[in-house]
């Protein structure tokens, strides 16, 4: 028993997760998780129909979205909690995102920042799609177990 607790316990303390990317109080700015895979559409979420994970308040733009995600909430968690994928594919860090530049890739969700429109402009899904996104996944997973381990 000793022994499990303490296995438990170093396992916890090597694999510290980042905090969920959130803004206004909301993971992923009140988006709805559900919506990238469901609909291939970020939609925002009603504060109607929430629910609690990892720690943070998730909002969901309809009740089966919702239903669904509580069934099954790491297929429809983004990619590194929520932070921009780019910017970690090229050892950036945790960056923000724009909860409406995404791409889904067999099945999972990537964030990415996006300031546009504006005079210099920076949208980091442009900048991943020149690359193949096997290289940048291979890159962005890298960069978030090495994250994770600090």
């Amino acid at each position: 028993m000793l022994f499990a607790f303490a296995f438990a316990l170093s396992f916890s303390v090597f694999s510290k997760e980042p905090t969920p990317f959130v803004k206004d109080d909301l993971f992923i700015g009140g988006y709805d998780p559900v919506s990238y895979l469901r609909s291939l559409k970020a939609q925002k979420g009603s504060k109607d129909l929430k629910a609690n994970y990892k720690g943070v308040v998730i909002l969901f733009s309809s009740q089966e979205n919702r239903k669904l995600f509580l069934e099954s909430p790491e297929k429809y968690w983004p990619q590194y909690n929520g932070y921009c994928a780019y910017a970690l594919a090229e050892k950036a860090g945790l960056v923000e995102i724009n909860p409406e530049t995404f791409k889904v890739i067999k099945g999972k969700t990537y964030l990415f920042y996006n300031d546009s429109p504006g005079w210099f402009s920076v949208n980091t899904l442009d900048k991943w799609n020149k690359k193949s996104d096997i290289d940048q996944v291979k890159a962005a997973n890298q960069e978030w177990l090495k994250t994770r381990n600090k």
